[in-house]
């Protein structure tokens, strides 16, 4: 038998009991295994030597079957030890590719509505002003110079961003000159609040397939408790007549904005599908919520995530895959991958402000001491941020199950709410891991007949004898 003296030794999991089953969620490859009871009671032998583990269970253990089921967690990358530990740092402090393929192009910062949890200040971020085209030519300029890929995107980005409609134009027609002239292909993002949107605009998304996202929080009276006019009219009515025709043609995505009055998330859902939205992500607002609203919240995001597998249960592709944050959160449950760095921030995607300065996306605009550099020159401070922000510099996440699935949360929601980076509030972290487990039981629920549906998956991994 090999190892003999040294110590059995577990990276962090959890063992998940469903349908009669145990699956064991491995932390560091995010992948799920079905367990027999066999291997239940080898995990029992955590910190024993592998001699000594192996007595232990030799009575449902041959020799030859542990050592098998002990390279099959070594495989997996499940067992502690030196060189798993050295693939472990190899992983999280892997070098980011020096290159770029999006850029947010805050090409206002200004407002026409005074939304009541509107993390940039008005939409002013500090630094009320518009952009020039010189600052938009350079900033795509430094992503063409920055990048190695063919698809380059684009978000144009406020604020308010049609506020500065002329600019929008100016910034689409300059990449498609560029197209011209190089192999690049520019993809065109937008966020608007939707109060501005008129036959003119409606016909320049169309023709230049910008993909547009409006916000929008429910129905009337959720929407317009928060998201009004200075002069605290709502905004709702308006939105809707403005964006009649491209929701018709399912030409435009809504975000929803969670508060304690709009907590009844299967309704807002439901009311938004019927809008004929192309997607709905929905994510709280946090700087609004106390930590007593945190239970009642749970609770209406596990009922949000029951309806969601019933609709998957019932084949309503349609309206599941609406609810894009799920969807997307389910692939990274089914993907199982070693991460470090939430989303792009910082490292594929930088956020360019009304002066040329880079910051590491657009919600980090209002702090100024988050600025990278500028266009004129370099990111200067990217790496330092990166190192920063990197999930095992998190110590609150050291020993935590769901640590790559959330990767320490939001970067700049955690310096809003606790003052740093890498230090998510307790509330928020209780949340966060309550969805994933949810979201877990519900993956291991699914038939393969479901799952082939929603993804194509690989059946889960079975380590047994």
């Amino acid at each position: 038998m090999s190892h003999l003296t040294e110590k059995l030794s577990f990276y962090p999991y959890r063992i998940f009991n469903e349908d009669s089953g145990s699956y064991l969620y491995s932390l560091n490859n995010n992948k799920i295994f079905e367990i027999d009871e066999k291997v239940e009671k080898l995990l029992n032998q955590e910190g024993k030597d592998f001699e000594q583990a192996y007595n232990s269970v030799a009575d449902v253990f041959t020799e030859h079957e542990f050592s098998e089921v002990i390279s099959q967690m070594e495989e997996a990358f499940f067992i502690k030890n030196a060189e798993a530990d050295l693939k472990m740092e190899k992983a999280y402090t892997k070098e980011m590719p020096d290159s770029i393929s999006s850029i947010t192009l805050m090409i206002v910062q200004e407002c026409n509505m005074r939304c009541s949890y509107c993390y940039g200040e008005a939409g002013e971020y500090h630094d009320r002003g518009k952009m020039k085209f010189s600052t938009a030519q350079k900033a795509i300029d430094f992503l063409l110079a920055n990048s190695q890929t063919k698809e380059l995107s684009i978000c144009l980005f406020g604020g308010e961003p049609l506020l500065n409609f002329n600019l929008f134009k100016q910034v689409v027609a300059y990449c498609k000159e560029k197209e011209a002239e190089t192999d690049k292909i520019f993809r065109f993002t937008t966020t608007t609040n939707g109060t501005l949107i008129n036959e003119e605009i409606e016909r320049f998304f169309t023709e230049n397939k910008i993909t547009v996202q409006i916000s929008l929080d429910g129905d009337r009276e959720t929407h317009d408790r928060n998201r009004y006019f200075q002069n605290r009219i709502g905004s709702y009515d308006m939105i809707l007549e403005n964006t009649k025709n491209m929701r018709e043609n399912s030409a435009i995505s809504c975000r929803a904005t969670i508060t304690k009055k709009g907590f009844d998330l299967v309704s807002s859902f439901e009311h938004l599908y019927d809008l004929n939205f192309r997607a709905i992500p929905m994510s709280p607002a946090y700087n609004l919520l106390k930590d007593e609203d945190y239970p009642e919240l749970t609770e209406e995001y596990n009922r949000l995530i029951d309806h969601y597998e019933q609709l998957i249960k019932k084949g309503d592709r349609d309206r599941y895959s609406k609810l894009s944050i799920f969807t997307g959160f389910m692939r990274k449950i089914h993907q199982g991958s070693t991460r470090a760095l939430p989303c792009g921030v910082g490292w594929n995607m930088y956020a360019i402000d009304i002066n040329g300065d880079i910051y590491p996306c657009h919600r980090f605009v209002s702090n100024k001491e988050y600025v990278l550099g500028n266009i004129n020159t370099k990111a200067e401070r990217r790496d330092s941020f990166l190192e920063e922000i990197n999930v095992s510099n998190h110590k609150q996440c050291d020993d935590c199950w769901a640590r790559n699935l959330c990767i320490g949360g939001c970067p700049n929601e955690n310096l809003n709410l606790t003052g740093s980076v890498t230090e998510m509030s307790e509330p928020v972290c209780e949340l966060t891991k309550n969805i994933f487990e949810r979201l877990i039981r519900l993956y291991i629920r699914l038939t393969p007949e479901e799952k082939e549906r929603f993804f194509n998956p690989k059946q889960a991994t079975v380590i047994s004898s």
